[in-house]
């Protein structure tokens, strides 16, 4: 008898515990905002982005070789990406060669490894950041088609084969990351084919200028324009968005073309608007240190009301599609 009304009290402390509540995160962090008023009777206010979701930050691959994987789908074949089990890729284009003259030439090397798209290790075990790119599928958790296409690329590219190194004049900064891999571009010595123009143009990766290393983002912006107008690699999936369709690449990386209906500033950000609803149509934001550099090339961001801008950024849900400029070089005034 005893034992039955233990079980008893057992099965109904496990049936009456309460359920943990649902918590549901937006971009995978915390935000703040304005308040609702101060958000209506300022029209420049229209968005708000504390730069790219936490959603979107991919942890660093781990060192492992990406080998092909077997049996594996892949999206349909374009120029260059093929399945899973095929290599090595081969180029049909011409591979560009790149303009240094910003850059320091940091010696020659042996490589050793390609590791995965963005990182190859030299004879004399030094890993090399491929500096200025992004590869959609790149993670340390699944290695999707794209990233396996662009391994088998670079492979017969560059194992065994002599580089030179090219990395920023700045020798405070901008020469390694947190991992100690050293970023820099690279470049073939026996035809001086410029490895990230290279991955550009097969649209194997989509540029990712940074502050400290932005040298050379206006020929790596040509290049990555030229792949998707071609719809090679990655861009016969994706396009040059607009204003009006912008809203396609949320939370993701986009490129986005269109003409500038109004500009203003506010607590020292430029807010340029591509429609005539700032409540829902796209955005883009420049903070105080991009709207500088920008006017230092001679662009002022309040006198682009009528000009066809093009951006390159994240795509954040705030009042409708808006893109929060990080870097000057993601936007390009169109002539």
């Amino acid at each position: 008898m005893l034992r039955t009304i233990v079980l008893f009290l057992v099965l109904t402390s496990l049936f009456s515990t309460p359920s943990t509540a649902q918590m549901r995160t937006v971009g995978g962090g915390s935000t703040a905002h304005d308040s609702a008023e101060e958000k209506d009777s300022n029209p420049m206010m229209n968005h708000w982005s504390s730069g790219t979701p936490k959603a979107q930050e991919k942890p660093a691959a781990d060192l492992k070789s990406t080998e092909p994987v077997e049996g594996t789908d892949a999206p349909p074949k374009n120029n260059t990406l093929v399945k899973m089990g095929d290599a090595p890729v081969k180029s049909d284009i011409p591979l560009p060669v790149g303009d240094f003259a910003e850059l320091k030439q940091m010696g020659s090397a042996t490589v050793d490894q390609v590791i995965d798209p963005l990182r190859i290790r030299l004879k004399d075990k030094r890993i090399i950041q491929l500096v200025g790119l992004d590869i959609p599928d790149l993670n340390a958790y699944e290695t999707g088609p794209l990233s396996v296409a662009a391994v088998n690329f670079l492979k017969p590219l560059l194992e065994n084969k002599k580089i030179r190194l090219y990395q920023t004049k700045n020798a405070k900064e901008g020469r390694t990351n947190q991992m100690s891999y050293e970023l820099a571009h690279v470049v073939l010595s026996d035809d001086n084919t410029w490895v990230q123009g290279a991955l550009l143009s097969e649209g194997f990766a989509r540029i990712r200028p940074s502050e400290r290393n932005p040298e050379m983002a206006a020929q790596m912006i040509t290049l990555e324009i030229e792949a998707a107008k071609a719809k090679r690699g990655l861009w016969a999936t994706r396009e040059i968005l607009t204003p009006e369709t912008a809203d396609k690449a949320m939370n993701d990386w986009a490129v986005v073309e269109g003409i500038v209906k109004q500009g203003g500033l506010h607590k020292n950000i430029v807010y340029l608007n591509f429609g005539a609803d700032w409540r829902s149509d796209f955005t883009v934001s420049l903070p105080s240190p991009v709207r500088k550099t920008l006017e230092k090339n001679d662009i002022k961001p309040l006198e682009l009301t009528g000009k066809k801008v093009r951006v390159h950024g994240w795509v954040e849900s705030y009042n409708g599609p808006h893109i929060k400029l990080n870097e000057a070089a993601w936007l390009e005034v169109i002539e």
